[in-house]
């Protein structure tokens, strides 16, 4: 199991020691809610050691996964979650036995991805492998075959500088249009800049030099670069 942040990728055994040395610093309020305000100060060894016998690690690392932030997370340029917030955290109190459970079907439903992943790896692949087949190495254009530059047949433009704060997750009725940006989509806008059929070309990023396909409405950041063919051409870069 790998579990995602805005920043970092924790390994299974990485986060749950990081998840484990958390619960040994914070004591866990068994009410109708995991209060994590409450310190270990005053707390006798037996009661801490009971109170994190009726905890899953990993319930409590899932909890943390998929816990909501938003409203939470505070600086402009680089992003971060203050021990201050994570203080007021709450995750919902079930018993051991639920907690299990849920962990159970969570495993299966990650396993499931996770084999997903690789078959789409194997077809990204093939569709290589075939590409190279049909018309040899593009680097070194091992078939030969006759060459242009972009500019000749194509307009290269970059999107619209966009705010951090105006790309949101996904929201039924108001954040439902994907918004691209130098990695592929990044999150979700209220309103559309472009609408149609475009390649995008990542120009800043871990992944800079992806390309990606837009479909139907949508929105482009400064780093995203819409290739669109110049007037009166009929060629496709697909």
């Amino acid at each position: 199991m790998t579990c995602n942040t805005e920043h970092s990728v924790y390994r299974d055994n990485d986060f749950r020691k990081v998840t484990t040395l958390w619960m040994q610093i914070c004591l866990v309020e068994l009410v109708h809610s995991i209060d994590i305000r409450i310190c270990v100060e005053g707390v006798e060894k037996e009661e801490w050691h009971q109170k994190l016998k009726e905890i899953d690690v990993d319930y409590l690392c899932y909890s943390l996964m998929f816990y909501k932030v938003d409203g939470m997370i505070n600086g402009a340029t680089r992003k971060k979650l203050t021990q201050t917030a994570m203080k007021k955290m709450k995750i919902p109190l079930r018993n051991i036995v639920e907690q299990k459970k849920i962990v159970q079907q969570l495993n299966k439903i990650i396993e499931i991805r996770e084999k997903a992943k690789k078959e789409l790896n194997l077809l990204d692949n093939l569709i290589q492998a075939r590409f190279v087949e049909m018309f040899g190495d593009p680097i070194t254009n091992s078939k030969l075959l006759p060459i242009e530059k972009i500019e000749e047949r194509y307009f290269l433009k970059a999107g619209i500088t966009t705010k951090a704060e105006d790309i949101h997750d996904y929201l039924k009725d108001k954040y439902e249009i994907p918004c691209y940006g130098g990695n592929g989509i990044r999150g979700y806008v209220e309103n559309l800049s472009y609408e149609g059929c475009y390649p995008i070309i990542g120009r800043q990023g871990a992944l800079c030099g992806n390309v990606q396909y837009a479909t139907g409405k949508f929105h482009a950041t400064e780093h995203a670069v819409l290739v669109s063919t110049l007037k009166n051409e009929v060629y496709s870069l697909l």
